[in-house]
């Protein structure tokens, strides 16, 4: 199956996180214990649901995004530290 959602690490998806919380909508369509959401399968379209949980929900969304931006940035430390021989 071809991945449509851009998260390779749910925990960053934001439309993942709003299917926990109540009323947040998200990406579950009754079909999430196939380990794929609603976006992988075709059933909707990432951008516009985010865009609209952005307008509900904002500081999830911000969250979500800070979140992988952090794990980014320590991720790239780890690999600049290690080329540099210092870890």
């Amino acid at each position: 199956m071809t991945r449509k959602c851009p998260h390779e690490d749910v925990q960053y998806c934001p439309l993942y996180h709003a299917c926990h919380e109540g009323g947040a909508g998200g990406c579950d369509d009754g079909k999430i214990d196939e380990n794929s959401c609603a976006v992988d399968r075709g059933r909707m379209e990432y951008g516009p649901s985010v865009r609209q949980l952005r307008k509900t929900h904002p500081l999830l969304v911000a969250q979500c995004e800070m979140h992988q931006v952090r794990s980014a940035t320590r991720g790239q430390i780890r690999r600049n530290l290690k080329h540099n021989g210092l870890h």
